[in-house]
């Protein structure tokens, strides 16, 4: 290997973790088999507060191999102030069978941005604690209106009101349960869901807020039949971050063909829409790492699948549709009813 400057092997490895994560995967692990000068440079750097689609990507490169030994301290450091949950998830995973307490025996540490991990979280907490404080004041404005329109003579327009105000009510709950779980909110209670039904319902609730998709279902005639134990909130989470990956992967007109098929435990569903696919080179990338096709800052939308479905006991993978076109196949336990 060369002898570039420090920093910029680091901001080499790290514009190739945004856009070609195999690739920044395979020069680190050769940066590592090597021992090169530069790796305790690019760990140090790798440390930093919003650093964590690196972490996450050294994490996940180490898991197996066996010199991961050599790199239990840094993460051990790392995991003491992540504040990215997919990247703790993957630094979780890569000490697993790790016997930490002999680590932090042999090892002084020093956790110099600890403060400054606190300090986001503190205002993160506080942050959330205003927004919901501050939806209740339009919660308020809402209602009284509800009852003008009500008073509304004009049924026309008191109709075209109350659906007005009705979606306006929704934007806001939406908001709300952004910043606060209410474990009695029927959108987060698992419940038996005919997964067919729901996405056709889901589809034209997704076009009323996007661009609109076109979707058809391959499916059985007792399509009615196939169900999933699921929750509208991780079923919301999974699909549709799908379709806003189709819609981005597609310049207009976008079109979204889910072929359902079951076996005797699972429910199947390949998700086809109108752009190309994958390519197989994102094989062990996608759903592991933060991948964007376009933006450079992006990318967790996969990864909330993969925990959402992993959460319903189910997985995601990419699997080949046609020659050089991989697509993303989805299968959750089949429920009987």
């Amino acid at each position: 290997m060369s002898n570039p400057d420090k920093s910029d092997v680091y901001a080499n490895l790290r514009t190739l973790a945004a856009q070609n994560p195999r690739a920044a995967r395979t020069q680190f692990c050769q940066m590592l088999d090597s021992n090169v000068p530069e790796l305790d440079e690019v760990l140090r750097c790798a440390a930093v507060i919003g650093e964590g689609r690196v972490r996450q990507l050294i994490a996940n490169a180490v898991r197996s191999r066996p010199v991961r030994d050599r790199l239990v301290p840094h993460l051990l450091r790392w995991l003491e102030t992540e504040t990215d949950e997919f990247a703790k998830r993957a630094i979780v995973a890569a000490l697993d069978n790790v016997d930490i307490p002999s680590y932090y025996q042999k090892v002084e540490f020093t956790i110099a941005d600890l403060k400054l991990v606190e300090a986001y979280r503190y205002v993160k907490d506080r942050l959330s604690h205003e927004l919901r404080n501050a939806l209740l004041r339009p919660q308020t404005h809402i209602l009284r209106l509800r009852a003008k329109v009500d008073a509304i003579s004009d049924e026309g327009l008191r109709a075209d009101l109350s659906t007005s105000l009705g979606q306006l009510s929704d934007a806001f709950k939406s908001v709300g349960r952004i910043v606060e779980f209410d474990a009695d909110d029927h959108h987060f209670k698992l419940r038996l869901i005919s997964i067919c039904d729901w996405l056709r319902i889901m589809n034209d609730e997704y076009g009323k807020k996007y661009e609109r998709v076109v979707l058809s279902i391959e499916d059985y005639s007792n399509s009615a039949l196939i169900h999933v134990l699921a929750s509208d909130y991780l079923l919301r989470i999974i699909f549709w971050n799908l379709w806003i990956n189709s819609q981005q992967a597609v310049d207009s007109d976008c079109k979204i063909k889910v072929i359902v098929t079951t076996d005797r435990k699972e429910v199947h569903l390949l998700i086809v829409d109108s752009g190309n696919g994958f390519s197989q080179e994102l094989l062990g990338v996608v759903f592991q790492e933060k991948y964007s096709g376009k933006r450079t800052h992006r990318g967790r939308g996969l990864l909330e699948v993969q925990d959402a479905i992993q959460q319903l006991h189910g997985k995601a993978q990419l699997v080949q549709y046609r020659l050089g076109d991989f697509r993303v196949k989805l299968s959750f336990p089949l429920e009987a009813t």
